[in-house]
């Protein structure tokens, strides 16, 4: 995964506070990865959606087949109401 720069599989770590019980998930972003996003996400009650700040690949994402607009709409659609955006240099 880190040669090629994408997220492949869904990676898990977890921790537990006084209050709450945290899981955190790396979904895989890319769009031949989209299935194991989903799985990923379908247990989610909040996500961190992270965008890219480049120049011309923010546009993209947002774009007619742009991977930031559908990540949020799968999102949106698999019950994930709370979205944090970040954005990544």
């Amino acid at each position: 995964e880190r040669s090629h720069g994408v997220t492949i599989d869904v990676a898990q770590k977890s921790f537990t506070t006084e209050t709450k019980s945290v899981t955190l998930l790396d979904a895989p972003g890319h769009s031949d990865f989209i299935p194991k996003m989903i799985t990923g996400v379908c247990g989610a009650d909040v996500a961190i959606l992270v965008v890219p700040a480049t120049s011309g690949e923010f546009e993209s994402g947002f774009g007619p087949n742009g991977q930031t607009k559908e990540h949020a709409l799968l999102l949106k659609a698999l019950g994930v109401n709370q979205i944090i955006v970040s954005v990544n240099k």
